[in-house]
C-alpha cells in the first residue's frame, strides 16, 4: 500500500467565484507552467520511503521539491518568504497547487534531503543533455562565505554551448589544485561523456590536475598566472626561473637572452644547464637568478616539467584564443547565480551546504532549460512534446 499524502485542494482544479480557471490570469507562457511540466519528471521515491503510514498526512515531496526550486529560480530563499509567495503569489500558488506547507516544513525539508538535491542536480544536466556541446567545458570556482564561520569552496564546470552546469561539488580546501580529478569523474557519471578539451583559470594550475586531464585524454588549457613583466625591458628586475621558456620537443629551456639550456643530467631532479662560455659573456648575468657558479642552472622534477610543458602551451596564440571563451562561457555563470539573489548558504555543515549548493546549480540549469524551451516553443503542445524530447 502506497503511502497517502495530502490530496491538493479541490479549488485547485476548480472554479470559484469566476467564470474562469483563477489560473488563466496567467499569462500563457508563463515560466511557471514550463517549471511544473518540468516538476513532473521528478522522481522523489527515494524520498517517499522515509514517511510513514502513521499520523498526519504529509505534503508530497515532489511539491515541496517543486516549491524550493521554484522559489530559488525568482530569487526567493528564506522558508518564510517563500510561505508568504505562496499565499500572495500567483505563479507560486499555481506551483505549490495553493498547499504550500509552513515555513518551519520548508526548511527542515531543506535541511533533512541534501542527498536528494544532488539527484536534483543530476536531474537538471539530464535534461540539459541534448543542448551540451561536449566540445569544451569550462572550471571555474566561488568563494562563499556561509551564514556561519565556514568558508566553502564552489567547483562547477560549464559546457560551451548553453552555458549548463555539468559539474559541481563544493570544498574546504584551501586551494583548488586537487579538484579536476574529481570534477571530471563527475561529469563523467553526470552525461556519460568527457569533454574534447577543458579550460580552467590559475587557480587550477598544478602538475595534479593537469595530469588528470592528461589522463583523461582531454585537451586541457590551464592558465599558468597573471604574467610575469619581461625583464629584457626592465635594468632591476632579477631573472626568474620563470622567464625561461620551454620547449618540449627538444627538451631545453630558452633564457630571455634566447640562449640554450641543455639537458645535463637525470637523477632525484632534471638538470638543464647552458653553456659556460655563453654566460660568461651575456649582458643578464648579474640579474639571473638561476645562475650556479656563473651558469645558468634549472632543476626540475617531473612535476615541474609538466607544468613548464603547459606554461609552453599556454602562450600559443590558438591557446588563448581558446582560454578567452572563458569569459563568455563560465563567467556569466556564477554572476547569473549572484544576480539572482544568492549571495550566502542558509544551512550549517559541509555535506547540507553541498546540498543547497547542487539545488543552486540545478536551478541555475532549469532556469536555461526553461528559456530554452521558450524560445524553441510557441503552445502547450509544443512544449510538451519537446520535454518528452529532452
Amino acid at each position: 500500500m502506497s503511502v497517502p499524502f495530502k490530496k491538493d485542494p479541490v479549488e485547485f482544479n476548480g472554479r470559484k467565484l469566476m467564470a474562469e480557471n483563477v489560473f488563466d490570469l496567467l499569462p500563457k507562457d508563463h515560466d511557471c507552467f514550463i517549471y511544473e511540466d518540468i516538476f513532473a519528471q521528478i522522481d522523489t521515491k527515494s524520498i517517499e520511503e522515509k514517511y510513514s503510514m502513521a499520523g498526519q498526512h504529509a505534503y508530497h515531496p515532489k511539491r515541496v521539491t517543486a516549491i524550493l526550486i521554484y522559489a530559488y529560480s525568482q530569487g526567493i530563499f528564506g522558508p518564510r518568504q517563500i510561505e508568504k509567495k505562496c499565499k500572495k503569489d500567483l505563479s507560486f500558488m499555481y506551483i505549490s497547487h495553493r498547499n504550500c506547507p509552513n515555513f518551519r516544513v520548508l526548511a527542515d525539508f531543506r535541511k533533512d534531503n541534501y542527498e536528494f538535491f544532488v539527484e536534483c542536480f543530476k536531474k537538471s544536466v539530464k535534461n540539459g543533455k541534448k543542448q551540451i556541446s561536449y566540445a569544451d567545458a569550462q572550471a571555474k570556482i566561488m568563494k562563499s562565505r556561509g551564514s556561519f564561520e565556514y568558508c566553502y569552496n564552489g567547483q562547477i564546470l560549464v559546457d560551451s554551448k548553453n552555458q549548463i552546469i555539468v559539474e559541481q561539488h563544493l570544498t574546504r580546501n584551501a586551494n583548488d589544485k586537487n579538484e579536476l580529478k574529481k570534477a571530471l569523474t563527475e561529469i563523467e557519471k553526470n552525461t556519460s561523456k568527457t569533454p574534447e578539451k577543458v579550460s580552467a583559470d590559475s587557480g587550477y594550475r598544478s602538475s595534479d590536475n593537469i595530469s588528470a586531464i592528461q589522463n583523461a585524454k582531454i585537451d586541457g588549457y590551464i592558465a599558468t598566472g597573471k604574467g610575469e613583466k619581461d625583464s629584457s625591458h626592465d635594468t632591476d628586475k632579477k631573472i626568474g626561473k620563470s622567464q625561461f621558456s620551454y620547449d618540449s620537443k627538444k627538451d631545453i629551456f630558452i633564457c630571455p637572452a634566447g640562449h640554450r639550456l641543455q639537458l645535463k643530467s637525470i637523477g632525484k631532479k632534471r638538470v638543464h644547464k647552458a653553456d659556460d662560455k655563453i654566460c660568461e659573456g651575456c649582458s643578464f648575468k648579474n640579474k639571473c637568478t638561476v645562475s650556479s657558479n656563473g651558469t645558468a642552472t634549472i632543476y626540475t622534477d617531473k612535476s615541474g616539467i609538466i607544468l613548464t610543458a603547459m606554461v609552453e602551451k599556454m602562450e600559443k596564440d590558438s591557446s588563448k584564443k581558446i582560454y578567452r571563451k572563458r569569459k563568455i562561457i563560465v563567467e556569466p555563470v556564477f554572476g547569473q547565480i549572484k544576480t539572482g539573489g544568492f549571495k550566502r548558504f542558509s544551512l550549517r555543515g559541509i555535506k547540507k551546504v553541498g546540498g543547497e549548493f547542487s539545488l543552486v546549480c540545478a536551478v541555475s540549469n532549469f532556469k536555461k532549460i526553461v528559456n530554452m524551451i521558450k524560445a524553441q516553443t510557441s503552445c502547450p503542445k509544443e512544449r510538451e512534446l519537446l520535454l518528452q524530447a529532452i
